[in-house]
């Protein structure tokens, strides 16, 4: 989808939940205050993967949808014609008293308001009828889970719902935790470079000494690996079950890092694609469908259909932690180190750096479901920063304000899940 597909998008989005919002608004908080459990159902449903399933249901709701809007549309075309006459009537009768009454010509130039104010309301809906037919169209294209998510859930995310939890508010509860020396066999200490939750609630470790990605449930079982030809740094999450990790140059001779992307279903490697410039432990998220990776000095954006690098923004430092939400790329400066306590990040809209003092560097980066971010520090201590990034706060996780020691925090919005890798322990917290 290109820059003007998703502009588009947006505006179509804005417009249908304009229209539909007050339809339905009433008839959730009824459902709320008689049964609150339909709160916790509702999130699940707005939350689960975009599959075939879920884009059949969002064509046939759009396609009613359309319906309506064009029965609207139809019936107050009618009333308009209807208005216009009675208008024309108003306007022979205002011509005829305006002489004697100078009040009463008042009173009939606010009713021609009124009507043009109605005439423009008619246009807005022949409008909105429009804007859904191409947005019917843009569900069409096939959009992959993670994706999908990343498009819709903004777009669905009323005020109501981004406010409903305060700032810093503990809102993760302790689920359970794995011993990961006893999850590997090793009796030795166990390097983890990344972990991530699949939409499944599978887990997926970078284990680079032993040149290999590992995936288990949540529980440690039914653990397979998939072999890396070099030490696998970053992963992050293409689909439901495709992987994509970062690994340095196969050769002393090949200077370029590559990014490989694996089925953890099959175990097998489906691509490998070269990035020049590109430096393999700086990290690799996704944003609009696009791989982002770190260079020295910038990021680079890669088509992972195509292995091209798209863009190329310059930043002027090295970048770590890479994290992409909504529209935009966070990062720390690995130049800085300790005495970095920035957080930084890029708007891809208005294509600007930015950047946030925190009490320390930070180590890794995650969003929820309201675009607020959770950002985990060298010194233990864990932000909790709104989705306008105006403000921030400490936050406690299952009433612990302050990891020990390096700490590593992801969250995954399908399961609803937020796994933490501190020492060699890895936590799993549920949102309440």
């Amino acid at each position: 989808m290109d820059r003007e597909d998703q502009r588009r998008y947006l505006v179509v989005g804005s417009v249908i939940l304009e229209v539909v919002t007050p339809l339905f608004q009433q008839k959730i908080e009824n459902d709320f205050t008689t049964d609150p459990t339909k709160q916790d159902d509702l999130v699940r449903v707005e939350h689960r993967p975009l599959d075939e399933s879920l884009c059949k249901k969002y064509f046939t709701f759009l396609l009613d949808l359309h319906q309506q809007l064009e029965e609207i549309m139809s019936t107050m075309q009618s009333v308009h014609s209807s208005i216009q006459v009675v208008s024309s009537s108003i306007g022979e009768l205002n011509s005829s008293v305006q002489t004697a009454f100078h009040r009463t010509d008042t009173a009939v130039q606010g009713m021609h308001t009124r009507v043009q104010e109605m005439g423009n309301s008619i246009q807005g809906i022949e409008t909105s009828v429009q804007q859904t037919r191409f947005l019917k169209e843009l569900l069409h294209k096939g959009f992959t889970c993670e994706y999908g998510r990343q498009i819709i859930i903004p777009i669905c995310n009323d005020e109501r719902r981004k406010h409903r939890k305060q700032l810093g508010q503990n809102i993760f509860y302790f689920h359970q935790q794995l011993n990961l020396q006893l999850l590997f066999n090793n009796d030795k200490e166990i390097w983890i470079s990344d972990v991530k939750m699949m939409d499944d609630g599978r887990l997926v470790f970078c284990l680079p000494f032993e040149r290999r990605i590992l995936i288990c449930k949540t529980d440690g079982s039914q653990r397979d690996s998939i072999y890396v030809h070099r030490r696998s740094c970053n992963v992050t999450a293409v689909n439901n079950s495709v992987v994509a990790v970062t690994v340095p140059s196969f050769t002393e001779g090949d200077l370029i890092d590559r990014i490989e992307m694996f089925d953890i279903n099959t175990k097998h490697k489906l691509k490998s694609i070269s990035v020049t410039g590109m430096v393999s432990y700086y990290g690799i998220t996704i944003l609009n469908n696009k791989f982002v990776v770190g260079g020295v000095g910038k990021l680079l954006i890669v088509d992972h259909e195509t292995g091209e690098t798209i863009q190329t923004i310059e930043t002027g430092c090295r970048l770590n932690n890479l994290y992409a939400s909504g529209d935009k790329i966070f990062f720390t400066d690995v130049f800085s180190g300790n005495l970095n306590k920035t957080l930084n990040w890029y708007n891809y809209i208005d294509k600007t750096l930015y950047t946030k003092t925190l009490s320390s560097s930070s180590t890794s980066i995650t969003s929820l479901q309201d675009g607020s971010l959770y950002v985990f520090c060298q010194n233990g201590s864990i932000y909790h920063i709104s989705n306008d990034l105006k403000h921030k706060k400490k936050v406690k996780i299952d009433n612990i304000e302050v990891l020990k020691g390096y700490s590593f925090g992801s969250y995954n919005t399908e399961q609803n899940k937020m796994v933490v890798l501190n020492g060699n322990n890895l936590s799993i917290f549920h949102k309440k």
